[in-house]
């Protein structure tokens, strides 16, 4: 039986274990899945323990970059290595490979949402870690990206580092009017805050996409719908990658059958 796992901190809200389950029952095989809830001092030993113990797993926050700083792997797939991130890992004999399905998810969770920027769009991205990195490639073909990050100079580096010329670095008071596409690729939510800065105007705003997925509905969704926005919370994203993930692990595409199985079940179960 496969052994796969999550490591992340203050992770109780995951749904990766119900998810993955779901995912082996509708492909016919076995697995157990298991929660890491670790500080970052016990990082080393977790990433140790999995690697001597489990056949792969996946990384969230907030150590999808720490795994890259800590070198906590042998090998980083080119696309980990673009955006700086990994937030999956397959153990491969004796080597523990890192890879991101987070770029490939997000993407997949834009088009299943009618959310794909196009030539003209204008794009607000909240947020400059990992999981921001990897939005900002999906969206690389906008118009114009404003990244807003409370610390300018990561947003700038993110800028930079990805080679996206189409994009500039704003502190969130600086964000201002409305935009095609709004994403919030930060934590602000999971506990009830509000991530919208307060000079965007959601009436002059299209759609809203919140990478978080528990809760369902944050705070900047709910005001975005209320405002007649087109709304979608980070589910989709989720199903995506860890689709991806189960591919990676196994070394095995899925049917277009079981992916529309797997995708129906998981919306309707999570």
């Amino acid at each position: 039986m496969k052994k796969f796992a999550i490591v992340g901190h203050e992770i109780a809200y995951t749904l990766s274990p119900r998810l993955h389950e779901l995912i082996a029952a509708a492909t016919d095989r076995e697995c157990t899945y298991d929660v890491f809830d670790v500080p970052e001092d016990r990082l080393e030993e977790t990433a140790a323990r999995l690697k001597a113990e489990y056949d792969g797993y996946n990384v969230t926050k907030p150590y999808k970059r720490t795994f890259l700083q800590k070198d906590l792997l042998d090998i980083v797939s080119p696309v980990a290595v673009t955006l700086g991130a990994v937030n999956t890992v397959h153990i491969d004999g004796d080597y523990a490979v890192g890879h991101n399905t987070d770029n490939a998810g997000f993407y997949k969770a834009l088009v299943g949402n009618n959310m794909k920027p196009t030539t003209e769009s204008r794009v607000l991205l909240l947020g400059a870690g990992g999981a921001a990195r990897a939005a900002a490639v999906a969206l690389s073909g906008a118009h114009e990206i404003v990244v807003a990050n409370r610390t300018k100079e990561k947003a700038q580096e993110l800028i930079d580092s990805l080679l996206i010329p189409n994009a500039r670095a704003i502190l969130p008071a600086e964000a201002e009017g409305g935009f095609d596409l709004i994403v919030n690729a930060t934590t602000l939510g999971l506990n009830g805050e509000n991530c919208l800065p307060e000079g965007v105007d959601l009436g002059a705003t299209k759609n809203c996409f919140d990478m978080i997925y528990e809760p369902e509905e944050t705070p900047f969704l709910a005001a975005a719908k209320e405002a007649g926005c087109r709304t979608a919370n980070g589910k989709l994203m989720l199903i995506a990658q860890a689709i991806e993930a189960e591919q990676i692990w196994y070394k095995q595409k899925f049917t277009q059958e079981q992916l529309e199985e797997i995708v129906r079940a998981a919306m309707t179960m999570l």
